[in-house]
């Protein structure tokens, strides 16, 4: 009937808020790590090194150039810097340049496009030593390269420095519907 008590083995009292129909306490939810997807994780658990930002500075007369005191620290003491795309400049911590190395050493030897731009990056790449305020010679091959002649872009890369002529970079990074473009990165690669 209506309004009356609940009966038969599968109805009656309903247990304590918090403690299923069977009568075992329940545990807390387990709280899940995803050590991956976290960019806090990313960056400082696992000491991942990101470079962002933009500096514009001259070389002096002796052609040194300063590098940000904000890329200096992930830097360390020695550098590697070499040839990029687009007739940039890479600049590496000297550690981490390894592991760029290790991963073109990957490439198959009989890819030949692929070994001509491998020779350039390596034979043109250069171990630099800033001095104590963060300058270093920038060896002429390299500013040859990077037709580089005073004014210089400083740029974070991701996981490099980039190096670029002012010049140079201004026409690079002139995008002129840069909504478009990123739309279609994001189609391209799902980002």
């Amino acid at each position: 009937a209506c309004g009356g008590a609940a009966s038969g083995p599968h109805l009656g009292k309903l247990p304590p808020a918090g403690v299923p129909a069977n009568g075992a306490a329940l545990s807390a939810p387990k709280v899940v790590d995803f050590p991956y997807f976290s960019l806090y994780n990313l960056l400082v658990r696992r000491r991942v090194s990101v470079f962002l930002g933009e500096s514009r500075h001259q070389l002096d007369a002796k052609n040194r150039l300063r590098v940000p005191a904000k890329f200096r620290s992930e830097l360390g003491g020695k550098y590697v810097v070499t040839v990029g795309s687009n007739e940039c400049l890479c600049v590496y911590a000297y550690d981490k340049f390894a592991d760029y190395v290790a991963k073109l050493e990957s490439i198959p030897s009989f890819d030949l496009q692929a070994q001509r731009s491998i020779r350039k990056i390596l034979s043109l790449a250069s171990e630099v030593e800033p001095d104590e305020q963060g300058r270093f010679i920038l060896p002429a091959n390299l500013k040859d390269f990077a037709k580089i002649d005073k004014n210089i872009v400083i740029n974070g890369a991701g996981s490099k420095v980039e190096i670029w002529s002012e010049e140079k970079w201004d026409s690079y990074s002139a995008i002129e519907n840069f909504d478009q473009e990123l739309a279609e990165i994001g189609t391209k690669y799902g980002v």
